[in-house]
């Protein structure tokens, strides 16, 4: 998709993909990017589900998926990040 130029539907996969990942071992479903926050913060850290940098990472997915356009390096970064919290949470 980011090679493509399909920037807008990457950011979405890796918003979703990083919900998904960080809710695998506690919820059924993954928060909605409008629950995230309450969420991650009121249960997944404090619970110790994810840590601090975890929690950051999804955060900063979600906030660029809110984004109207969002560079490409930038894009890049997130794809190797949420890849790590995939491999980290899977």
């Amino acid at each position: 998709m980011i090679g493509q130029q399909c920037l807008v539907v990457a950011t979405e996969l890796l918003n979703s993909t990083s919900l998904a990942a960080a809710a695998r071992a506690e919820l059924e479903q993954p928060p909605s990017p409008q629950e995230a926050d309450l969420w991650l913060h009121g249960e997944a850290l404090p619970k110790a589900w994810l840590t601090q940098e975890q929690v950051g990472l999804v955060m900063r997915a979600v906030t660029l998926a809110q984004a109207p356009a969002v560079p490409e390096p930038l894009l890049q970064e997130l794809l190797g990040d949420v890849r790590g919290l995939v491999e980290m949470t899977g």
